[in-house]
């Protein structure tokens, strides 16, 4: 099972499917092609059930998200439209 809690991942969506992604750019549900599918990546079940990582190859820096109210869109606190996400 993943180390990362539940209440840590954040949930992306195009409505059809989602992922939970931590913070660490670790991509530990995803069921495709639709919600109901099996999963693809279910690290959050079973270490041997894949992940996918998503994170600067020379370290980079740390990522931090907030939920906006009511709790439905994941934004980096601190962040303008069209500024970088360095």
């Amino acid at each position: 099972m993943s180390d990362t809690p539940l209440r840590e991942h954040a949930l992306l969506s195009d409505c059809g499917t989602a992922a939970l992604v931590t913070s660490g750019g670790s991509v530990d549900w995803l069921c495709l092609p639709r919600f109901d599918s099996a999963p693809v990546l279910a690290r959050l079940l079973d270490d041997t059930a894949g992940h996918f990582l998503i994170a600067p190859a020379a370290g980079g820096s740390a990522t931090r998200w907030a939920y906006r109210p009511p709790g439905s869109c994941s934004t980096r606190p601190g962040r303008r439209p069209g500024e970088p996400w360095s």
